[in-house]
């Protein structure tokens, strides 16, 4: 590809670090992020993806968001070096059923604690008062 490192691989990639991280990573936020340890235990129906090297998850504020990102002109700019110095990927959106890292959700579960918290104490207290 021109303008590629000659070396290609991991140089490439890096170069689509170049885009303006401030335009996407304020908008996005990993939720997964590691390196592979093992081979893919499950595969059926693609060809030569049996090990990968990294992998990540990434969450988006809404679809708007990734619709913004990935029509920047400068995302596909850069996007050429990622494909240039991959030998494969994977990139489909995805529905959550359930997001427990939701802040309604966890909210809605502190506010239950603090309630069962609390009934239980001045249950343990009116017992205590029956009793004595």
């Amino acid at each position: 590809m021109e303008g590629a490192p000659p070396d290609g691989g991991q140089k490439a990639v890096d170069r689509t670090g170049a885009f303006d991280p401030r335009a996407a990573l304020p908008r996005q936020s990993p939720v997964v992020v590691g390196e592979s340890v093992a081979d893919s235990l499950d595969l059926l129906g693609i060809e030569g993806a049996e090990a990968w090297s990294d992998g990540a998850i990434m969450r988006y504020r809404s679809r708007r968001t990734l619709v913004d990102i990935i029509s920047n002109p400068e995302f596909y700019a850069r996007h050429d070096f990622k494909m240039a110095g991959l030998e494969k990927t994977i990139a489909f959106p995805i529905e959550p059923r359930i997001y427990l890292g939701d802040l309604r959700l966890l909210l809605g579960l502190f506010m239950l604690a603090v309630t069962a918290l609390l009934d239980a104490r001045l249950a343990r207290k009116a017992l205590s008062a029956d009793s004595a």
